[in-house]
This record gives structure tokens, C-alpha cells and sequence, in this order.
């Protein structure tokens, strides 16, 4: 009977494809789209359909992602086409076999094809299977191609762990000798946790390598045995960073565990974690929260009861719009839902109320958040221009869902293409032949370039436009184009890597090579290799980019000087050093300290090396706790090892041995360090309460990781949030969030605590009315009715301009409360009324109070030059928000240069016409020369020399460019900057006597000579005599004379960051050091910290010298009152002279305003009203050292306040409620008012004397005036 039923269904499925169209050959044997969904199943049909059709891309690629060997049956022109052969080979290696014969003997194709899919080495010829570089660049493509290697490699345990580190399916091909050494499978664990998969059951249940493996990729549970899966701390490891999902693996017990769960539903990118919780945990709010914050997908796992559960929507669709799809009925119709769903993710909307997308002002709305919300809209409003508009502006790709005229628009294209280059492929196919749409699709997209009409991929103009708005275009011009000088120039200025589509000639020709390494040193990845090979070219690459080494020649990768001019750079650049330095400590030491997560690239013999370890926790100041994951594991388990590391970072607890996650002494000094330590704690000092007081002394958020009880006491938890933050009030125990007395009682001192509390709360009135002053966003919460009063919305505006969001829509065309709303930064306006945002007088109001509300006014507003001019001069980067035209605009330009602050213009790009006016390029660069580069090669050298008169630092900002060749012209222009070598010719950079008039007029010029002149004494010796700072350009072997080194510390130009180890005993060259700089005082030789003189030298510089300075000098007097010029020495006298009144009174006379004198005073003295009376009175501040007893004298108290207004902060009570007092704070500063007698915050005269000063007050003043009229108006005219 099962047979038959089988045969029928068998009959059934064959009638059913000989029925189907495009089964017939007559449709997928001629049709492209029919034989693409064909053969991407059936690919070896691709012998059957026409032979135009096997020579077309996307057919073939179709075939060959069902079955390689159908390129077999391709057409011959696509087997000899190398780029699309490095298209299709990432589909499967193995397709290379058919590839034409000429292509395989092509040697540098045959790199190309390695690098694309390694395990196309098996089919290469074999005269290139013993090239080391081709088996290695195999290798790291697709380590599987260890099958095809000779003996030499196979057996090389270094070309095995690179096979091991791209693919962990190649251990099945290693030799046995590997694939039973316990000490490499360890190794290969650590570069890829994969290989657990196929290890041997003894090393699956061996528990360090189980261990590597779960750090490093926690889905290696699934592999592990049955006992490691109900193991806890197995499962923590291999739970945390992202590998959340391995609760899938996890034993069914342990999938009940809450602490389990939540650590798993924290850290998964897919948000699966969560199905895979025991479902009471499903239906545990704490937990459901957490989880769609991480992910906010994870809510289709949740119990129903949360889809309709307001914060857990919200934060489920904030996380991930599509995470609409499962919100409840009522939330598809809740504005404020689908609009965070709409902006997380545009394709969300096609699960919102159907009333929504056919609602014109919410589709607006939506698809101005997110532009391919436009798919989902009415189908009306595919047609209508505002909408469309709104929606190719906020993504470009949104063109493919407007309706077919607006695809024919320019204006729209233009719109959609400059956001999203992509959307030509939507746009008219006649765009392809528009110079300026191409332009801006090219300009994030050089791809595109395909796309364009033959006639303007044969315009050679255009393409030179084109490569100088995105280099990468140089790829799809064609190998003519590509030997062009002028389009190779400008493409490598553009992107250096461009140098890679360029005709062979450039990658050897010096000029072309520097330019392009010079712009991004990547570039030497594709230059000839004789440049990777060139020393002196090499260190000139890595001392201006310091990214160079993993793309030299192997043979300087074993050079010294090479490896530590890459390391003083960037210590990570250790990683392609030669093995015999990543085993050098000097070397490796001198990494670290550059870059302390360099310790990864030390040699595993040094990582096994506690003496190392121990000199690497001293040299660094900070580092990342994950470091010690590339520590051998037995040194986890020594405890002065990991106590020094704790102390050091408390976060290395958690890569410590778990018996010392239970050692008192070890967690103490953690969480002591680092109070967030206490999550790796073992839960029995989680409660024990000296450690977790420690903890939350040193950082409150410890609190989420202390013991149930600390999390419900009180007073514990109002100590962590008036002390350091509200935020730390989410871990309180759910029972205080409920507790409307204690949040009361919070939000009166910390309003931000309103975002943390119960949701039944954030909805009652009366915490609504106590938030609302100082946490405007609880607006959000109130009720309709509370959302219509005036005041109420007035009050949380100004607090919080966002909070007119909540407002009722009323309110958002009330001029008086979207004015209150901008004056915070400006960001309320993007939810005022539309009417406002097309009102340009009120605009040009709004732009008074913040340039930001550019971001949010309407279309034809932005266009408006007198409001633009507004906006530049009240802030220059407003530029960036306006109309391209006015981008474009010279007087808009000009006025925004001048309003310099932080380089505004340096990310805008110019009109092309404007980078060859000259006189305009003269004016813009004289406030904006870091624009300088912008300026057309035709007139660049003449700009340049005109701007520099007035504006010298402009040489500072251009790159290494030609602009010079005349010897004579050179000598002239050196004469006025030596800077000016950086645009001259390579040849009179090599000229001795134009090298010597640089560094003699500049110093600093020595960065811009060949290597071989930063090897010369004289040349170095003149430099360093000009300007101090060329010492870091000087070549590492003269860095150690003594007579450069005095030179360029006495140039009073340099400031030295250490002294040469060589020169540390040196008197002259000590002296020098401490007059430039106390601060290294501590590095001296102890015969010095013992010298007067040296010790008088070295204090104005550091005063931190003191502290190392011999006992003997301590006690000097002269000298320790010279030394207390800065009050901080005080810290390091004599503890005598600090009760010596005296002394305090002579050091207190010769103070300036900021100084501290009284907090290092004896206590004694800060009971002595003469003392604190000359304290305050030079910094009013003070007062919070002096003894509580005169912080009620009147005479003191005035003192303080009239030179730091805020000192009331630490006045006595008795001195807050003076009337006097209060006013001469509040008049030296308004934000003293936030410390004085409440009756104070409800004196309209004094209101308005700090509201007149700053608006930042207005939280402080009393309810009764925050909405007074004048009080109002004297915020805004603020």
C-alpha cells in the first residue's frame, strides 16, 4: 500500500512540472528570467537552453550556484573572463577546473583566484603548487585547500594553523600527528573554535580546551559532552559575548535557571535565546524585557501576555521594527509604536493599521523616518510628490516602490541617488546617460559605473569627474583609461587603493606609489613589489600612516627598525611581525605599552610566561580584561598573578580561575578596582555585604549584581542613586519600582528615576506631576486628558524639548510652547507642525535659538538664502542641513568660514565650478584651509602661496602633492615656510641644499625628506635647533645623541615624552629634561632625586616630582614654598609645614583662584577663621575644607560666594536662608540658586535674575513661577 501511494504521488508531482511553463525548454531554454529560476536548482540544464544564453553573467551564475561543474557548459568568452570567473568562484572553488588553459598559466590571475576561493588550488597547474606565497594566500582564503598542498606544507604547522584559522572543516584533512597533539589542537582551538566540532571524544571531554572553545564561540556547547552541558560555569562561558543562542544546548535544568537566562537572552544577535527558556521565564517580565532590548525579535517567543504590554512593545520595536508583526492589535494602532517600529526598520509598516497607511500625514511621518516604509503605503501615495520626496531623502532605495513617473523625475532620482546610489537600478534607464545623476549615484557606489550609458563610459571627461568623487570607478573604465596619467592621478587621490585598477606602469612608478600609500597605506597591497621591499620607502609609508606591515615583503617583516617604527605607531601592528619579535620581550613590551591588546600577537612563549605577564601588567595603564583569554591558562590559577591583575583591572576576574571568584581576598581587591568585578564573583560573596558595599563605593551600577537582599534595601539603593545615578535604579528589586512612597521620595532628588520604575507608576498622576519639571519624557505616560493641559506640557518643554512629541496635537502649533521646546538645543522641532516648519519668520526665530531646527523645516524654507546666512553665523556646521543650491552658494560659504569653529566645512564637498574661482578659493581658505585639497590642480599651487601670507598653517593641511619642480622657485618659497617641501618634486626633495633650507627656516619639514636626510646630523641637528618637535622624525639611531636631544629640548619647542634609557645619567641632558618637564622626575637616577638644583627645575614643570624628591629636600622650607606655587605640591611636603600657619598663610598669599590650599591643610588650620577667610577668598570653593563651625560665619560665607557663587553648596544652613548671602552667589553665579533656602527659588526678583543669566536653572526655580509670564520671556530672550 505504501508503494502505491508513493507511485501516485510520484505521477502527480511529473504531471504537475510537464504542466508547467516554465518547465518547458521553449521558456526556460530561451528566456533569461524562466532558465535564472531554472537552473539556480537544476544547474547542470545549463547545457540545454541557448547558447546566448550561456553567455550571459547572471545565468550562468544562476547554474553555477546549484552545480559548479555546470560552468563546464558555459559559454567560452565567460570562461576566459577574469572577472567574472573572481565573481563566481566565492559559489565553489572547484568551478576553476573549467576554466580556460591560458588562465591558469597566467601567474598574477592565479593569486586573484587563490585569494578569491582557496580551494581552487587543487585545480591549478602544478608548477604553481609549491609557490609558498600562492599555498599561503590558499590557505587564509579556504583552509580545505590543506588536502590539495605538497608534503612541505602539510606538515608545516604553521601553514596547518592557517588552513585551521580560515576553515575549521579543513581538520579532517590535517595529518593524525596534529590532530592528536593536545598542546596544537589547543593552539587551533584558540585561532578557531570550530575545530571542537571535530575533535576526538577524549579532547571534547578535555576541560581547558572545552573551555577555549566556549570563550571563543559559545555554539561549540552543541559539540560538547553531556555533563559540560549541566555544568553552570561551562554554560556561563559559554554564554556570554553573543553566544546566547547556545542555550539551545544547555540542560533542560538549567534552562529554568534565571540568572542562565538572562545572561543568554542579553547577548544573541537573533533573539532565538529566548525560545529556548524553560516558559516560566517566558512569562518573567525582567527577563522578556531584557530580551527584546537585546534583540526585539525575541518577543515572538514571550508569553502572549507581552505583546500587549506597552514597555515591552516599545522596547521590542525600538530594537527591531519587524518585531510589529507580533505586538497586539491595539499597538498596530498605536502611533507612537509604529512610528519607533517605522524607524527601526521601514518593512515594519507593512504590519501596521491599515488606517495608518492610508493616512497622508502619518505615511508622511513614517516614510520620512524610514523611506522604504513607501512599499507598504496606499498606493495613492506613491503618486504624490511631498511623499515620495520625503521618502527617497531618507533612503534612496525607496524609488522602487514610487509610482513610475517620479522614477522619470531628476529631481527625485537626484534625491534618491545621492542617498542611496543603489537606486539608479529603480530609477529611468535614460539617468544612465545624465552626467550629474551619475555623479551622485558614483559618489557611494563606484559599481554603478557599469550601469552607465557606452556613451558616457566612453566620455572621458565625465570618468575624470567620476574618479575624482569616488577612485573606485578606476576598476570599470577599461585598461586604456587605466593607463591615462591624469585619471590614475586623480582616481589614487581620491581612494589610494585605487592603485589597484591602474595599469601596471603606475604600481612602479615612485610618484604614483607615494601618492597612493600616502592617502591609505592599504594601497601597498597592490604596488610592485619592489616598493614592499624598499626599506627606506617602507619606513617613510609606516612614520606617516602607521598601517603598513602586513602588506610589506616578508624580508622586512624580520627587520628591526621596520617592526618598531610599525609598533611605536600602533603596538597591534605586531601581529605581522616576524615570529622571532613576537617572541622578542623588548619588542613585544614596547607594543604593549602603545597598544596594550597587542599581548594577543605575543608568542604563546611569552603568554606562558609569568615574569612577562607580571612586567605587562606593570607597563600598561589600562587594558581590556579579554587580554586574559590569550593568557596560558595555568596562569590563571596563580593567585599573585591574577591578585596583581585584579588590582590593576577588577574586570580580569572574570578570566580568572573559578577558585578565585570565590577567594575573598581576590574579589575584595577587584571590586575595589572595578566595583562591575562583582559579576564574577561567586554568588556566596554576592552577599556578603563589606564586598558589595566595596563595589558600589566604587561604581553604583554594582548593585544589578549583588544579592536579592541589597537590591531591596532602601536605603542601600537610595545611596546608589543620589550618589552616582538614577540609571542605577533599574537593579532595584522589582518591589521598590512598585513602591510609589520611595519613588516619590527618589524623583524628588533624581526625576531621571521616572524611566526605571514600575509601568503602573510611570501612569499614575501624581509621580507623573512630580517627574514632570525635571523629566519632561514623562509626558509619554500621562493620560489624554493631562497630554491637553497647557501648563503641564509647558512645564516638561522646557525641560525637555523632545517631550512635545507626547503633546496633543494642539499644542504642537502653539508658538509659545514649540518655542520653549527649541530653546532646548532645538530638537523639539521636529515635532512641531508642519505649518510652523514652512512659517519663516518663526524659523528665522528658531535658527536664533539653535541652527539645529535646519534638520526639521520644511523643504522650501531650506532654500531661503537670508535664513541660511542666519544659520551659518549662529553656527557654522548648520551648512550641512541646507539646500544643495545653497551649498553651493559663495556668500553662504564665506559666512560659514568665518564663524571657524572645529574645522565645520572640512566633510563639505565644493561645487567644482567654485574650486577653480581662485580669487573665491582665496577668501574661503584663509578661515577653512583645511579645504585646501578641494582647490582644481589649475590654480591649487597659486591658492596655496596667497593663503599661506596670512594663513601659514595651511601647510599643515595638504597632502603630499607635485606642485614644484623649479629648483629656484622652491628655494624662494622654503625661504618663507620650510613646509612648503611637502608639495615639491621627489627629485628637490633629494637636493641637499633644498632639504637644508627647509628644516633651517622649519624644523617640522623633517617629516617631509627622504629617510636617508633624517639619518644626517647636520640636517638633523638644524631641524631640532628650530623646532623641538622634529625630534620625532628623526631616525631612532641619532634620537640618542646627546647633542640632538639637548638641541631639541632647549629649542623651548619640544616637550619631551622620555628620556633615551642611554641619557638617563647624564646631568646635562637631566637638567635640560626638568626645566622642559617636571613630570618624568620620577625615571631620574636616584642620585638626582636627591639634587636641589635638578629638583628646583623640575617642580614648575610637575609638581609631582615633589612626590619622588629625597626626604632631606622634603624638608627644605625655601624650597618647599617655591614648590607650593601649585597647591597640589602640598600633597608631598612635609606633613609639618601643612600645620604650619605660617607657611599656609605665605603659601595661601601667592595663590591663584583655583588653587586648593585648605583641602591639604592640617585640620587644625581648617578650624582657624583666618586661614579659610584667605582661602575663600582666593577660590570660594574652598569652603567645602573648612570646618563645618564656620561655614555659618556670615563674614567667610560672602567671601566664598562672591568669587565662586556655587560655594554656597557648601555653606551652613543658616547662611542659605540669608537673603544677602543668596543674592551675591546667585550674581556671581545663577546656578547657586539650586543650593539656597526653597523660599529663594520662589522670589520672582531673584527668578529673574538667574533665568536672565542662563536657562539651565529653570529646573531649580519653584513650580509657582516656572510658568510665570515673565519668568517665560526672560528664558527666551536667553
Amino acid at each position: 500500500m505504501k508503494l502505491i501511494i508513493i507511485g501516485v504521488v510520484f505521477t502527480l508531482i511529473a504531471a504537475y512540472l510537464i504542466q508547467n511553463q516554465w518547465q518547458n525548454k521553449e521558456s526556460w531554454g530561451t528566456n533569461k528570467a524562466d532558465a535564472i529560476v531554472y537552473l539556480s536548482v537544476n544547474g547542470q540544464s545549463l547545457s540545454r537552453v541557448s547558447p546566448e544564453l550561456r553567455k550571459d553573467r547572471d545565468v550562468v551564475l544562476a547554474a553555477i550556484s546549484a552545480d559548479s561543474s555546470a560552468f563546464q557548459y558555459a559559454d567560452k568568452s565567460l570562461k576566459t573572463d577574469k572577472s567574472f570567473i573572481l565573481e563566481a568562484l566565492p559559489l565553489d572553488g572547484s568551478l576553476f577546473e573549467y576554466a580556460d588553459d591560458e588562465l591558469k598559466s597566467d601567474p598574477t590571475f592565479i593569486q586573484d583566484v587563490v585569494i578569491a576561493n582557496g580551494y581552487a588550488f587543487g585545480y591549478l597547474d602544478e608548477e604553481f603548487k609549491d609557490d609558498p606565497l600562492l599555498v599561503r594566500d590558499a590557505l587564509r582564503s579556504n583552509g580545505s585547500a590543506i588536502k590539495f598542498v605538497s608534503d612541505q606544507y602539510r606538515f608545516d604547522k604553521k601553514y596547518v594553523l592557517m588552513a585551521l584559522e580560515s576553515n575549521n572543516d579543513a581538520f579532517p584533512y590535517i595529518d593524525k600527528q596534529f590532530q592528536s597533539d593536545r598542546a596544537f589542537v589547543l593552539q587551533a582551538i584558540k585561532l578557531n573554535a570550530g575545530v571542537y566540532e571535530h575533535l576526538d571524544i577524549a579532547f571534547q571531554n578535555d576541560k581547558e580546551i572545552t573551555i577555549a572553545a566556549l570563550n571563543s564561540e559559545g555554539g561549540m556547547l552543541e559539540f560538547a559532552p553531556d555533563h559540560f552541558k549541566q555544568d553552570r560555569d561551562m554554560v556561563l562561558t559559554a554564554l556570554r559575548d553573543e553566544g546566547g543562542d547556545a542555550l539551545a544546548f544547555v540542560g533542560e535544568e538549567l534552562k529554568k535557571d534565571r540568572g542562565i537566562v538572562l545572561l543568554a537572552v542579553e547577548n544573541t544577535y537573533t533573539g532565538l535565546a529566548l525560545s529556548f527558556a524553560d516558559e516560566a521565564l517566558k512569562r518573567d517580565k525582567g527577563v522578556v524585557l531584557r530580551a527584546v532590548k537585546a534583540n526585539g525579535l525575541a518577543l515572538r517567543f514571550a508569553d502572549n501576555k507581552f505583546s500587549l504590554d506597552r514597555e515591552v512593545v516599545l522596547a521590542a520595536v525600538e530594537d527591531s521594527g519587524l518585531a510589529l508583526e507580533f505586538v497586539g492589535p491595539s499597538f498596530r494602532k498605536d502611533k507612537m509604536v509604529v512610528l519607533k517600529a517605522v524607524e527601526s526598520n521601514g518593512n515594519s509598516f507593512e504590519f501596521a493599521d491599515e488606517a495608518f497607511r492610508k493616512d497622508r500625514a502619518f505615511v508622511l511621518e513614517a516614510v520620512a523616518l524610514n523611506g522604504l516604509a513607501l512599499e507598504f503605503a496606499d498606493e495613492a501615495f506613491k503618486k504624490d510628490r511631498e511623499i515620495v520626496v520625503a521618502a527617497v531623502s531618507s533612503n534612496g532605495s525607496a524609488l522602487e516602490f514610487a509610482d513610475e513617473s517620479f522614477k522619470r523625475d531628476k529631481e527625485i532620482v537626484t534625491l534618491a541617488v545621492e542617498s542611496n546610489g543603489s537606486a539608479l537600478k529603480f530609477a529611468d534607464k535614460r539617468f544612465r546617460n545624465d552626467e550629474s545623476v551619475m555623479l551622485a549615484a558614483l559618489r557611494n557606489w563606484g559599481e554603478l559605473f557599469k550601469l552607465a550609458d557606452e556613451e558616457l563610459r566612453r566620455d572621458r571627461d565625465f570618468i575624470l569627474k567620476a574618479v575624482a568623487v569616488n577612485g573606485g570607478v578606476l576598476a570599470y573604465v577599461g585598461s586604456a583609461l587605466q593607463a591615462d596619467k591624469e585619471i590614475v592621478s586623480t582616481a589614487i587621490k581620491q581612494s589610494g587603493s585605487a592603485i589597484s585598477y591602474a595599469d601596471e606602469s603606475f604600481k612602479t612608478d615612485p610618484e604614483f606609489v607615494t601618492q597612493a600609500v600616502s592617502e591609505n597605506s592599504w594601497a601597498l597591497n597592490f604596488v610592485d613589489d619592489s616598493f614592499k621591499k624598499d626599506k627606506d620607502f617602507v619606513l617613510g609609508v609606516i612614520s606617516r600612516t602607521g598601517f603598513a606591515l602586513e602588506y610589506v615583503d616578508d624580508s622586512l617583516k624580520k627587520d628591526r627598525d621596520v617592526v618598531l617604527a610599525a609598533i611605536s605607531n600602533s603596538g597591534s601592528e605586531l601581529q605581522y611581525a616576524d615570529e622571532v619579535f613576537r617572541k622578542d620581550k623588548t619588542i613585544v613590551l614596547k607594543a604593549i605599552k602603545q597598544r596594550a591588546d597587542a599581548f594577543e600577537y605575543a608568542d604563546v612563549s611569552l603568554r606562558k610566561d609569568k615574569a612577562f605577564v607580571m612586567s605587562f601588567l606593570e607597563n600598561v595603564d589600562y587594558f581590556d580584561p579579554e587580554i586574559f583569554k590569550h593568557v596560558d591558562q595555568p596562569l590563571l590559577a596563580d593567585k599573585e598573578l591574577i591578585l596583581a591583575a585584579v588590582k590593576k583591572l577588577g574586570g580580569a576576574l572574570e578570566y580568572a580561575d573559578e577558585s578565585f571568584k570565590k577567594d575573598r581576598e581576590i574579589v575584595l581587591a577587584a571590586v575595589k578596582e572595578g566595583g562591575y568585578a562583582l559579576e564574577f564573583a561567586d554568588e556566596s560573596l554576592r552577599k556578603d555585604r563589606e564586598i558589595v558595599l566595596a563595589a558600589i563605593k566604587q561604581d553604583g551600577s554594582a548593585l544589578a549584581f549583588a544579592d536579592k537582599v541589597f537590591r531591596k534595601d532602601k536605603a542601600l539603593v537610595r545611596q546608589v542613586v543620589g550618589q552616582y545615578s538614577s540609571f542605577n535604579f533599574q537593579a532595584a528589586d522589582e518591589s521598590l519600582k512598585k513602591d510609589k512612597a520611595f519613588v516619590l521620595e527618589l524623583i524628588k532628588e533624581e526625576p531621571d528615576v521616572f524611566k526605571y520604575i514600575d509601568h503602573s507608576l510611570q501612569k499614575d498622576q501624581d509621580v507623573i506631576l512630580a517627574a514632570i519639571d525635571d523629566y519632561g519624557a514623562a509626558l509619554e505616560f500621562a493620560t489624554p486628558e493631562m497630554n491637553k493641559d497647557r501648563s503641564l506640557v509647558l512645564r516638561a518643554v522646557i525641560d525637555d524639548g523632545d517631550a512635545l512629541e507626547f503633546a496633543d496635537e494642539s499644542f504642537k502649533k502653539d508658538r509659545m510652547i514649540v518655542k520653549h521646546a527649541i530653546a532646548n538645543f532645538g530638537s523639539g522641532f521636529k515635532f512641531a507642525d508642519q505649518s510652523l516648519k514652512q512659517d519663516k519668520a518663526f524659523v528665522a526665530d528658531a535658527i536664533t535659538k539653535s541652527w539645529r531646527v535646519l534638520t526639521e523645516i520644511d523643504k522650501s524654507v531650506k532654500i531661503d538664502k537670508p535664513l541660511a546666512l542666519i544659520a551659518v553665523k549662529q553656527h557654522p556646521y548648520a551648512i550641512s542641513y541646507l539646500s544643495e543650491s545653497l551649498q553651493k552658494d559663495k556668500d553662504v560659504l564665506l559666512a560659514a568660514s568665518k564663524n571657524v569653529q572645529d574645522e565645520p566645512l572640512q566633510n563639505l564637498e565644493l561645487d567644482e565650478s567654485l574650486t577653480k574661482d581662485k580669487e573665491f578659493m582665496v577668501k574661503l581658505l584663509i578661515n577653512s584651509p583645511e579645504l585646501i585639497d578641494q582647490v582644481d590642480d589649475s590654480i591649487k599651487k597659486e591658492v596655496l602661496i596667497q593663503v599661506s601670507k596670512s594663513t601659514p598653517y595651511i601647510l599643515n593641511y595638504i597632502e603630499e602633492t607635485v606642485l614644484i619642480r623649479d629648483k629656484a622657485e622652491a628655494l624662494a618659497l622654503l625661504a618663507e615656510d620650510g613646509r612648503f617641501l611637502n608639495v615639491l618634486s621627489s627629485e628637490l626633495k633629494q637636493d641637499r641644499e633644498i632639504v637644508l633650507a627647509a628644516v633651517q627656516e622649519n624644523g617640522i619639514a623633517l617629516q617631509y625628506v627622504h629617510r636617508k636626510f633624517q639619518k644626517d646630523q647636520e640636517i638633523v641637528e638644524l631641524a631640532v635647533e628650530e623646532d623641538g618637535y622634529a625630534l620625532q622624525y628623526v631616525d631612532d639611531s641619532l634620537k640618542t645623541d646627546k647633542a640632538i636631544f639637548l638641541a631639541a629640548i632647549n629649542s623651548g619647542r619640544y616637550h619631551f615624552r622620555s628620556i633615551p634609557s642611554s641619557l638617563l645619567k647624564d646631568r646635562d641632558v637631566t637638567v635640560a629634561a626638568m626645566k622642559d618637564s617636571g613630570y618624568y622626575f620620577d625615571k631620574l637616577d636616584a642620585l638626582f632625586k636627591s639634587d636641589e638644583e635638578i629638583l628646583r627645575l623640575a617642580i614648575p614643570g610637575s609638581v609631582y616630582a615633589l612626590r619622588y624628591a629625597s626626604d632631606n629636600l622634603k624638608q627644605d622650607r625655601a624650597l618647599m614654598l617655591k614648590a607650593a606655587t601649585n597647591s597640589d605640591a602640598l600633597k608631598y611636603v612635609n606633613r609639618s609645614f601643612r600645620k604650619d600657619r605660617a607657611f599656609m598663610l605665605e603659601v595661601l598669599a601667592n595663590r591663584g583662584p583655583y588653587d586648593q590650599v585648605l583641602q591639604y591643610a592640617d585640620e587644625s588650620l581648617k578650624r582657624d577663621r583666618g586661614i579659610v577667610l584667605a582661602s575663600v577668598k582666593e577660590n570660594g570653593n574652598t569652603l567645602e575644607f573648612a570646618d563645618s563651625t564656620l561655614k555659618n560665619d556670615k563674614e567667610i560665607v560672602m567671601a566664598a560666594v562672591k568669587t565662586s557663587g556655587e560655594a554656597l553648596k557648601y555653606a551652613g544652613d543658616d547662611m542659605r536662608k540669608d537673603k544677602e548671602v543668596v543674592l551675591a552667589a546667585i550674581r556671581q553665579s545663577g546656578s547657586a540658586i539650586q543650593y539656597a533656602d526653597d523660599r529663594f527659588k520662589k522670589d520672582k526678583v531673584m527668578v529673574l535674575e538667574v533665568v536672565k543669566q542662563t536657562q539651565f536653572v529653570y529646573r531649580y526655580i519653584d513650580i509657582s513661577l516656572k510658568l510665570d509670564e515673565d519668568v517665560l520671556k526672560a528664558r527666551l530672550l536667553h
